[in-house]
């Protein structure tokens, strides 16, 4: 039977339904820290490979210095801000201004700049990168490029939250667009919106992105249970996965009262 971490067994669907997954779908990157079967280990909790469940490349840390935690009560890895991040030899688009969709929870545990970046996919040495994360003072949610940015409802700062981030190929930064669990977050504050995106270096990066040169990094502190990234941009696929994502963790109850899932979890 389903289980919700923070009410227990889900609802069962009417009809004997079966509940649906991201597994009904092409993901590019499936993270999941659920009941620890993702995750290997070096020593203690230190975690040195996270299994990507889309069957692509894993994201790996080899060096124990910094390596972020398992976190097996709360069902997480945790990066402590400061130096802690995996990485992946991929990029995992088949274009260089592709579909973009990517829905992640996450506790922000405390907010170490205005450009916090949690998940990014590396572009080229110009920017043009997708970096997607939380910034301190008014920046809020946000989207960074190293050659513009976007950011998205500045009165977010610590806790958990269910984030989808979507933005359609071909198009420049204007079209970023954030939700904060299923609701539609409006821009506050932006620059150079009429650039786009370049991803053609082979790596991404969770818990730090790179900035503007290849020395700077900016990293977070948070904990993340699960992410979720494919190339698309409908808005059916992102309700889905917000349903999926809010039902399995026990957060069905911030979803807004029009979301189509907000009374039951998808199904097949």
């Amino acid at each position: 039977m389903p289980f919700s971490a923070r009410q227990g067994f889900f609802h069962q669907p009417a009809g004997g339904d079966t509940l649906w997954t991201p597994a009904e779908i092409t993901t590019n990157v499936w993270l999941d820290a659920f009941d620890g079967t993702e995750i290997t280990l070096d020593t203690g909790t230190l975690v040195t490979s996270w299994n990507n469940k889309s069957g692509g490349t894993d994201f790996d840390q080899t060096d124990t210095s910094y390596m972020p935690d398992y976190d097996s009560t709360n069902k997480c890895v945790t990066f402590d801000g400061t130096d802690e991040f995996m990485q992946a030899q991929d990029n995992f688009v088949s274009a260089s201004n592709p579909d973009f969709m990517c829905v992640m929870l996450a506790d922000f545990l405390s907010l170490q700049s205005t450009s916090d970046r949690l998940f990014q996919l590396v572009g080229g040495a110009a920017g043009g990168v997708i970096s997607i994360g939380h910034g301190s003072s008014s920046v809020g949610w946000n989207w960074r490029h190293n050659n513009g940015f976007s950011a998205h409802n500045s009165g977010a700062t610590t806790g958990q939250y269910m984030t989808s981030w979507v933005r359609s190929s071909g198009q420049t930064y204007s079209d970023d667009r954030t939700w904060e669990n299923g609701t539609s977050q409006s821009r506050t504050n932006s620059a150079s919106l009429g650039n786009s995106p370049n991803i053609i270096q082979a790596f991404s990066t969770i818990g730090r992105g790179q900035g503007g040169n290849e020395s700077q990094f900016f990293y977070s502190n948070a904990r993340i249970h699960e992410l979720v990234m494919l190339e698309a941009d409908d808005s059916a696929t992102r309700e889905k996965l917000e349903g999926y994502m809010a039902w399995r963790w026990g957060n069905e109850g911030d979803l807004p009262v029009s979301h189509p899932y907000k009374d039951a979890a998808p199904t097949v």
